[in-house]
């Protein structure tokens, strides 16, 4: 028998970092859409369709690194601190070489996929510039999720939490500075944006790697690694994708719908469209608690079945489980009432 007090205590210190990092995030991204919600209509349109082709990537990243949780909570549940290593490292590798492909496309062929949201000149025009600049953000995005998906794997959720407070202070400043102009540095709108994001990513991906690394507390610094870094591993990678990509897949297939709705919305003109923008980012928070929920339980179950206790697997369920449904209730609710 497990003790209750013993469960909740540790669910709420892995889930609660989780939960604070991802509404951060959120709340710096609703900071940044409200200064890019002081331009033009088309400028929100164009930072939103934008949005939707990055988050159908960033949910591949995601989805990969939720791989590389389980398969690293499982390694270290077992002790095997070495796999850990490796599978963070085979993940960030192939993910790079991924990411490379993406990129040369996006920056060449941009014209061609936003133009199958809007066939407005100046949404198209704004969109590419935002585009061709975000996208230098992708490698810095493999970085930090791989990151936090490492010390998640071991169980520790504040590290991410705090890269996550650091990106969000630089994205709301750095933000503020590149879209108005401020302090000699000239207003770029939507751009200024992007330019924004991009440093807060490379700053966040820095922290991470050198919180991995550093020779005094990095998550890796007991840790030999029995390969090299720009070798692969054929079985890790297998199973890091195996794992992964059904992850992955649940999430891009909304995102898919969430472009087709763009889509369908954006024949209702630019204003119609940058109101159903603001409206999403406001209501992403409510999901911040789920998608905590979600990373906290793949993280358990992990480690149980790394421990190779399955009654133990079976209490993190339940008790998540029920918190989860509270905790979403309580904000779907204030969302319905307090949508202001």
């Amino acid at each position: 028998m497990y003790g209750k007090k013993v469960i909740k205590r540790d669910i709420y210190q892995i889930i609660i970092p989780m939960i604070l990092e991802n509404i951060l995030q959120i709340s710096a991204n609703l900071v940044i859409t409200a200064m890019v919600g002081r331009l033009l209509a088309n400028d929100i349109s164009a930072q939103g369709i934008c949005i939707r082709i990055t988050d159908t990537l960033w949910c591949f990243y995601k989805g990969v690194a939720i791989g590389a949780t389980v398969l690293i909570a499982r390694a270290y549940g077992a002790g095997r601190h070495q796999d850990c290593r490796k599978i963070a490292e085979q993940t960030i590798l192939t993910e790079m070489i991924i990411v490379f492909i993406f990129q040369v496309v996006l920056y060449f062929k941009a014209p061609l996929f936003l133009g199958f949201f809007s066939k407005d000149p100046q949404i198209l025009s704004l969109a590419e510039g935002y585009m061709k600049t975000i996208i230098f953000e992708f490698p810095f995005v493999v970085i930090t999720t791989v990151v936090t998906a490492s010390f998640q794997g071991y169980g520790n959720t504040k590290i991410p939490m705090y890269i996550a407070v650091l990106m969000n202070v630089v994205n709301i400043v750095c933000g503020y500075c590149f879209i108005f102009g401020a302090f000699g540095i000239p207003g770029m709108g939507i751009k200024g944006a992007a330019t924004a994001l991009l440093t807060a990513q490379a700053v966040g991906a820095g922290t991470g790697l050198c919180l991995l690394y550093k020779k005094k507390g990095g998550l890796f610094r007991k840790v030999p690694s029995e390969h090299r870094f720009f070798s692969f591993d054929k079985k890790c990678i297998y199973e890091i994708y195996t794992t992964g990509i059904p992850a992955a897949l649940e999430t891009v297939f909304w995102q898919v719908s969430a472009i087709i709705l763009s889509k369908v919305i954006l024949f209702y003109g630019n204003q119609a469209f940058a109101a159903y923008q603001l409206g999403i980012q406001a209501e992403e928070i409510t999901e911040m608690p789920a998608i905590g929920f979600s990373t906290a339980s793949t993280t358990l179950a992990a480690r149980a079945i790394g421990m190779q206790d399955e009654e133990l697997r079976k209490v993190y369920f339940k008790e998540q489980l029920k918190v989860g449904v509270f905790i979403s209730s309580i904000t779907s609710v204030l969302l319905i009432f307090l949508p202001r």
